[in-house]
């Protein structure tokens, strides 16, 4: 693939020289078109340059910052255009440095700079998901927006290279960065005061906008422990103080900026396996979580900054540990290879992947917005995008009259069936992906349809399958042998659907499955409720077996299950008590109980993947769970390290189970939090995501073009 990147843009600022770099690593070849020279001239020298290139390059970047170019290079290009935006000009010169008033000519020549330029690229890069709701609603940008987190530069910020930095003998924490308004340097200077006497360090690196206010304010408080740069340093200068520091701080301030931007220090602190301290806002929490890859302060609030400086400074092994999962998160997901490999997706038209859910979605994705509940419903769909794969639904809901749609579903059309009436519409995608629809399928099979690929989630089918023995056994045997490809929930179903179907062997893979750890995370402030919770909805739950194991050891049961009857249970189970927790409501609950208990039954043998979501929710709330030992909960717990698995239908071995956890306040901290690590390592959203869409990548042949 060729590349032309193009536009007035700095080779060496920051996002042009990683994606360059990614995509060179990727084995992209790059030809630039650049003119950086002030005035119209410029405009005349890129069109002679671009008319040099004739039209031999497969797509065209423009260069951050490029906004009033785009329009231009729509005039001179016929190839798919990306625009690296990054955020949008009137921000960043309005909002964040106040330049011009808000109802200033320039402010709206600026709005209508980011309009034009958004209305004529085919995709734009902005830097975080919060930047693209904001491009969404206010620039008209739906369905172009793609996030490209920045990254930083591993042959610069690579904390193993040449010989290794000594850390300064004094307790040190680093700033760098423009004095901007949303840095929130000013909190910095007055932290350093407030530690005056804990023996830290405070370095500041920078200079810029707000530059004389700073200095002033040094000047007024006179911190004896804080230096400050405001030379320009090389880079390896750079990386050798921030080395040196023990800790990186980033943006401070109460700002609205904050509610979208992310610095490049970010990534940068995560690269060299620093400790990171920065102000709590939504686009830090797309990627980082409190306590397990950086640590959080609330905005504009120095003391609170200065006691978790002298928190970290006390506490060095949660710091160590914190900073080694900051670096393990940048290696997996913002090398410049990384991005510059999810960058190659965008330069041409995404994959398209249909979900075909067996119950209705509409209405969630509001609640989602909210903030009422979780996109886990989806199972990654909503993130594909940062992946370059493109994801949506339908359902009958969304083309017939609501109450007729739930009449057929009703009465006529189950869940293998619902979506049928809709079938030709499946031709528009590249690949569907389903744990039903299971009629769709079977007249894919029957018509001899390569396209769309399909893509089976497994929830069980091993079972489903049986012996074969049974004319709906091999219908459906007869139908798998058609697919493209099937997802499992454990290496065990992978490996037993691999035995059935060895023609197709790549194609059938286990992922763990996917939970959001930022909204299902610990909360150290809640008080822990003197309860067992038992939560999941669906049949197969064995509350017998747990009434009688919990009797006289746990004063109340929490069970979330609809098919819970008192009556079934006898006396025994008084302790046990029925709820129906709105989302929000069931994240507290998760957060209040002591205890987690997913008992399960596997006696109709169909539901070994049965309390999954349950399960992962659990683990990435960090709490101790004792579960009933399948084959898909022993894919995730290993027992006596991250929870704690029981025989089923072994009465005792639950209860023996359930007094060393409720009485041990130790052992149940440190499952919970072994919990907690493996959910973020092995089953975050953002990495369920990009498994899949390398996955859909392979399946339709695209090899992730």
């Amino acid at each position: 693939m060729r590349v032309c990147y193009f536009g007035i843009y700095d080779r060496e600022q920051g996002r042009n020289r990683i994606y360059r770099k990614g995509l060179s690593e990727n084995g992209v070849e790059i030809v630039e078109c650049q003119d950086a020279t002030p005035g119209f001239a410029k405009y005349l020298r890129l069109m002679r340059k671009h008319t040099r290139l004739k039209g031999e390059y497969d797509a065209l970047i423009v260069g951050y910052p490029g906004h009033i170019l785009v329009p231009f290079a729509r005039c001179i290009s016929r190839k798919r255009i990306i625009l690296d935006a990054c955020a949008s000009m009137y921000e960043g010169v309005v909002i964040s440095r106040g330049q011009y008033s808000l109802w200033s000519w320039r402010a709206f020549l600026l709005r209508l700079i980011d309009r034009l330029a958004v209305r004529f690229a085919d995709v734009v890069l902005v830097e975080s998901e919060a930047q693209k709701q904001y491009f969404e609603q206010h620039l008209g940008a739906k369905d172009k927006c793609r996030v490209l987190y920045h990254g930083a530069d591993d042959s610069i910020y690579d904390r193993d290279q040449n010989a290794p930095v000594a850390k300064h003998t004094e307790f040190t924490v680093v700033f760098r960065g423009k004095f901007l308004p949303e840095a929130g340097v000013r909190h910095i200077i007055t932290a350093a005061k407030l530690l005056e006497d804990d023996e830290v360090r405070f370095v500041i690196i920078g200079n810029g906008f707000l530059e004389r206010e700073i200095r002033a304010q040094i000047a007024r408080i006179a911190p004896r422990n804080l230096t400050l740069i405001d030379a320009r340093l090389r880079d390896d200068e750079l990386r050798r103080e921030m080395l040196s520091a023990h800790a990186s701080l980033g943006q401070l301030e109460r700002h609205p900026r904050l509610s979208r931007t992310l610095p490049f220090k970010l990534f940068e602190s995560l690269a060299l396996g620093l400790p990171y301290i920065t102000a709590d806002t939504g686009p830090v929490r797309e990627i980082l979580t409190d306590g397990e890859q950086a640590f959080f302060v609330p905005p504009a609030d120095p003391k609170a900054l200065a006691e978790k400086i002298r928190f970290l400074k006390n506490n060095p092994a949660v710091a160590k540990r914190v900073a080694e999962n900051g670096h393990r998160l940048y290696c997996e997901r913002f090398t410049p290879k990384i991005l510059g490999a999810r960058l190659v997706t965008f330069l041409e038209r995404p994959l398209s992947v249909l979900y075909l859910f067996n119950r209705v979605r509409t209405g969630l994705t509001e609640e989602i917005a909210r903030g009422k509940d979780h996109d886990g419903h989806f199972f990654g769909m909503f993130r594909l995008a940062k992946y370059g794969v493109h994801g949506e639904y339908f359902e009958i809901e969304q083309f017939l009259p609501y109450r007729f749609a739930q009449f057929l579903r009703t009465h006529f059309l189950n869940i293998h069936f619902v979506h049928l009436p809709l079938f030709f519409k499946m031709r528009a995608y590249d690949i569907v992906f389903t744990s039903s629809a299971f009629g769709s399928l079977l007249l894919k099979a029957l018509l001899g349809l390569s396209r769309p690929r399909w893509v089976v989630f497994d929830f069980g089918l091993a079972s489903m399958l049986g012996a074969g023995a049974t004319l709906k056994q091999r219908v459906l045997a007869f139908m798998l042998r058609r697919a493209d490809g099937i997802i499992t929930l454990s290496p065990g179903e992978r490996d037993s659907m691999r035995a059935r179907f060895p023609s197709y062997l790549d194609a059938i893979q286990y992922f763990p499955l996917g939970v959001d750890t930022a909204y299902f995370a610990p909360d150290r402030s809640v008080e822990e409720g003197d309860f067992i919770l038992s939560p999941g909805r669906d049949p197969r739950r064995d509350l017998s077996t747990l009434v009688l194991a919990s009797e006289g050891i746990v004063p109340e049961v929490k069970v979330t299950s609809r098919h819970y009857d008192a009556s079934t249970l006898g006396s025994a189970g008084a302790h046990i008590t029925r709820h129906e927790f709105s989302p929000l409501e069931l994240r507290e609950e998760y957060r209040r109980a002591k205890l987690i208990v997913l008992p399960i039954s596997t006696a109709d043998g169909l539901n070994d993947s049965s309390g999954c979501s349950t399960l992962v929710e659990a683990m990435a709330m960090g709490k101790a769970i004792i579960a009933t030992h399948t084959e898909t909960m022993a894919a995730y717990i290993t027992h006596g390290e991250n929870g704690w698995l029981v025989p089923e239908k072994d009465v005792q071995a639950l209860r023996e189970a359930v007094e060393l956890l409720w009485h041990d306040g130790g052992l149940r901290r440190r499952l919970g939090q072994a919990a907690r690590e493996f959910a973020v390592r092995e089953c975050s959203a953002d990495l369920y995501a990009g498994r899949l869409a390398d996955y859909f990548k392979k399946v339709s042949g695209t090899n992730g073009r």
